[in-house]
C-alpha cells in the first residue's frame, strides 16, 4: 500500500509516537499507559517487546482502552533475510511475517521493516540485491492482503548495510512499487547531510513514517538532549508538510525524564521551530556508527 493512499488524518500535525524501546524493561501495556501520560499521541512497539508477552488477546484489550495510535516495528535482532545461510534467512522471512499476523491481530495498520544485509563486511553488495528483492516482495504482498502499510527503514552506515542512500531506496521502489519508506533521520545523517536532504528531496512521496534521534560522536540514536539534531532547512520543510507519524527514539536513562524532553523538543521542531545554533552536519560523514539499529 503507497503512502499517498493511507495519510489522509487531515492532522495540522504529524502525531508523535514513542518507541517502546525507551520503556524496555515495563510490560508492553504499562508502556503504553506511561506514553499516553506523558502526552506522546502514540507507541511505536517493538516485536521482540511482544515477546515477553504471555496473552495477546489481554493485550489487545488492554491497549484498546488506552488513547494511543499504535505501530509496530518488526523484528531484528539476530536475524537477516539475506543470510547466506538459507535457514537463517527462512527463519528471519518467517519472523517478518508472523509480525504481519500480530499487527493484524493488534489492529495496526503500519509496520516498519529493517531490510537485510549482507553476511560479511567482506561482501559484495550485489550479491545480496536478489535475496533482498524476493523477501521484500514477499512481506509486501502479504502486507497487501492484510490491509497493511509496509514502511522499509534506511539503514547506517556500517559494516555489511547496504540500503543506507536515497539512490538505493530509489531503485527498490522501482522494482517493488508497493513498498513506502521509514525515513530513520538519524541514520541518514550518519551517511552525511547529501544522503539526509537526498531522502527528503528525492522521496517525500514514499516517506510514510519518520524515525528521530539524535546523532554525534560516531554514535546514532542518542537523546534529543545530546549530540546533534538531524535535521537540515530542507528537513524542517519537509516535517512541516508531513501527515505520517514521527517516533522518537533514543534510549537513555531515566527514560521518563528522556521522553519528556524528547516529546518537548520534538513538538517544537514540527513547528518549524527549534532550528537555532544547530551544528552543522558533515556531507560525507564516515563513522563508525554505533548505538544500535532500531
Amino acid at each position: 500500500m503507497r503512502r499517498d493512499e493511507v495519510n489522509s488524518s487531515g492532522s495540522s500535525s504529524p502525531p508523535i509516537v514513542l518507541s517502546s524501546h525507551l520503556l524496555w524493561s515495563l510490560p508492553v501495556a504499562k508502556a503504553a499507559q506511561v506514553a499516553s501520560s506523558l502526552d506522546f499521541q502514540g507507541l511505536e512497539i517493538w516485536t521482540e517487546h511482544l515477546w515477553r508477552e504471555d496473552h495477546l488477546s489481554e493485550l489487545k484489550e488492554q491497549l484498546a482502552q488506552i488513547s494511543l495510535r499504535y505501530f509496530l516495528h518488526a523484528p531484528f535482532m539476530d536475524l537477516n533475510p539475506c543470510s547466506r545461510n538459507p535457514r537463517v534467512a527462512q527463519l528471519s522471512l518467517a519472523e517478518q511475517l508472523e509480525a504481519l499476523q500480530l499487527a493484524r491481530e493488534l489492529g495496526i495498520e503500519l509496520v516498519v521493516v529493517h531490510p537485510g544485509h549482507c553476511s560479511s563486511s567482506k561482501d559484495s553488495p550485489a550479491e545480496f540485491w536478489p535475496p533482498l528483492l524476493e523477501s521484500l516482495e514477499e512481506l509486501e504482498s502479504e502486507a497487501e492482503k492484510l490491509g497493511i502499510t509496509l514502511a522499509v527503514e534506511n539503514m547506517e552506515p556500517r559494516p555489511k548495510e547496504f540500503m543506507v542512500r536515497p539512490m538505493d531506496f530509489a531503485w527498490l521502489f522501482q522494482e517493488i512499487p508497493g513498498l513506502n519508506l521509514c525515513l530513520d533521520l538519524a541514520h541518514a545523517a550518519a551517511v552525511g547531510e547529501d544522503a539526509l536532504n537526498g531522502f527528503v528531496e528525492q522521496l517525500a512521496g514514499r516517506i510514510c513514517h519518520v524515525h528521530l534521534s539524535n546523532v554525534g560522536e560516531g554514535k546514532v540514536h542518542l537523546p534529543l538532549d545530546r549530540g546533534r539534531l538531524p535535521v537540515t532547512p530542507a528537513v524542517s520543510r519537509f516535517l512541516l508538510e508531513f501527515t505520517g507519524a514521527i517516533t522518537l527514539e533514543g534510549a537513555a536513562e531515566p527514560a521518563f525524564k528522556t521522553a519528556q524532553l524528547g516529546l518537548a523538543r520534538l513538538r517544537k521542531l514540527v513547528k518549524g521551530g527549534d532550528t537555532e545554533d544547530r551544528p552543522k552536519l558533515s556531507s560525507s560523514e564516515n563513522p563508525p556508527i554505533e548505538g544500535g539499529t532500531s
